[in-house]
């Protein structure tokens, strides 16, 4: 999210997720994706599960 910028403009509307373990060493937050773009979408529905 740093690297193409989505962090910096859309950070206070993206969902963040951290540790909620202080003792956890890596506290870094990090962002869920929303939704998938309509490819990816296409790409799953061509699979069967049952």
């Amino acid at each position: 999210w740093e690297t193409s910028g989505h962090w910096g403009w859309y950070k206070e509307n993206m969902f963040g997720v951290r540790s909620a373990d202080p003792d956890v060493e890596d506290q870094r937050t990090f962002a869920l994706k929303p939704m998938n773009c309509p490819g990816h979408v296409q790409i799953f529905n061509l699979h069967y599960f049952a």
